[in-house]
């Protein structure tokens, strides 16, 4: 193989295998409210997608492996492992940080579980698991830091994640959110509606919609409601905010195929 071949599997393959585990984790969770023959459905739904092949297998852009490790986390949830969950979501995280919208719903799930005995059980689940995601975190982003302490590589950590989020100062990076449909791409998201930049109103609304959303699966509190409720964030995520590319929308999609 010629180096720019083997460059481009290394680029590609770990993304494929992502979308090879996104199908069997899809067909795992469908099936806990379908039978078989549905849920391989749903799995097809992801596997087969244009949207997916060509974001992993033609581009090369890693976002399945973020999506995926969100989904493992979701399937950890419903499988009630906990510790795993938080440990997934932090991988997620720790690739792109977008899913982290997705954490106040791992905060809330314990509060559904049945009894009070199950229910405190569940809280110290999730406490375990939070500090097993934020150990997790250490571990993999230490290397990476000439300070090794907790405080230096998260404090560098979240510096960069702050630095990542304001790359692109627009409305739309070329993605069809609401914004594009008012305006054009690439437009100032700092241009201001009624003296208040419009990156403002957007991170306002986006908060107003996630808590809304948070509110209704606590009041549910099963697995489809956290099902939907996951794809919901993520769909205002991409429509709300601004500063957003059209492959972020592959998060919203990955959870729409598990309750299609």
């Amino acid at each position: 193989l010629s180096d720019a071949t083997s460059l481009r599997i290394a680029l590609k393959l770990p993304n494929i295998i992502f979308d090879g585990i996104g199908t069997a984790v899809l067909f795992g969770i469908a099936v806990r409210f379908v039978d078989r023959r549905r849920a391989l459905l749903a799995a097809a739904l992801y596997a087969f997608n244009p949207a997916i092949v060509y974001d992993s297998s033609l581009w090369g852009q890693n976002d399945s492996i973020t999506s995926v490790s969100a989904l493992v986390a979701v399937w950890c949830l419903l499988c009630g492992w906990r510790p795993a969950a938080w440990i997934a979501l932090a991988f997620a995280v720790l690739n792109k940080p977008p899913v982290v919208v997705l954490a106040p719903l791992l905060l809330l799930e314990p509060w559904s579980a049945g009894g009070e005995r199950e229910r405190r059980q569940a809280l110290i689940q999730t406490a375990f698991g939070i500090a097993a995601a934020l150990v997790a975190g250490y571990l993999v982003a230490a290397p990476f830091y000439a300070d090794k302490s907790i405080a230096g590589v998260y404090s560098r950590m979240i510096g960069w994640y702050g630095v990542g989020s304001s790359l692109y100062p627009y409305t739309s990076a070329n993605a069809f959110n609401l914004y594009a449909f008012f305006g054009d791409f690439f437009a100032p998201d700092t241009q201001p509606l009624l003296s208040v930049p419009i990156k403002y109103w957007a991170d306002a609304a986006f908060i107003v919609f996630g808590v809304a959303i948070c509110r209704r699966y606590a009041r549910l509190g099963d697995g489809r409601a956290l099902l939907a409720a996951c794809f919901l964030l993520m769909l205002a995520f991409f429509v709300l905010l601004t500063e957003m590319h059209e492959r972020y929308l592959i998060y919203a999609l990955t959870f729409a195929c598990a309750l299609a």
